[in-house]
């Protein structure tokens, strides 16, 4: 049983990736978006991948993750998200 703020959680991230595959073009349904979006509050604790777009590359900028390819945003609470590459070096070696 998910407690409501999870569904919640779950419910919010769906919607993100119902909106992204559809701005994208991107086939798919509703039960495979809440699935990912369920199985992505698991894997964000172990893998360093965007729970929307599966990206493999995020940052981070100031205290928020970010997905350098559909823009996600995440607040960093966990110690591994320090470990990140920071944003504003990312973008010094872009130029």
């Amino acid at each position: 049983m998910i407690d409501k703020f999870h569904r919640q959680k779950i419910e919010e991230r769906a919607r993100q990736i119902y909106e992204y595959r559809v701005k994208n073009g991107i086939s798919g349904c509703a039960v495979d978006d809440w699935l990912k979006a369920e199985s992505g509050l698991v894997d964000r604790r172990q893998i360093k991948v965007c729970p929307i777009c599966d990206y493999q590359l995020i940052a981070r900028d100031g205290n928020k993750i970010i997905c350098l390819r559909c823009n996600w945003k995440i607040e960093a609470k966990r110690k591994l998200d320090g470990s990140l590459a920071d944003y504003s070096e990312l973008r010094k070696n872009w130029k």
